[in-house]
């Protein structure tokens, strides 16, 4: 797990960790992350204040991915 965590004030497209709610699943977060953005620029378009967050959310699981980190305390 990682020691420093960015939070955001809303993560409706996080998936918990074994059905663990203090832990985010980081794979299945980006995944679902990915999805809702691609389905809202298609919906919606590429100017929806909504992929801001989402795009940041996402970047931050790649980077804990990268460093080969599963799960995402959710604290």
């Amino acid at each position: 797990m990682t020691q420093k965590t960015q939070h955001t004030t809303e993560r409706k497209h996080m998936i918990l960790f074994n059905n663990d709610p203090r832990l985010i699943d980081v794979a299945s977060s980006r995944k679902a992350a990915e999805k809702q953005r691609d389905d809202i620029e298609w919906e919606f378009g590429i100017d929806d204040p909504r992929l801001a967050e989402l795009s940041k959310n996402i970047q931050l699981w790649k980077q804990l991915e990268a460093k080969g980190e599963i799960v995402e305390p959710n604290f």
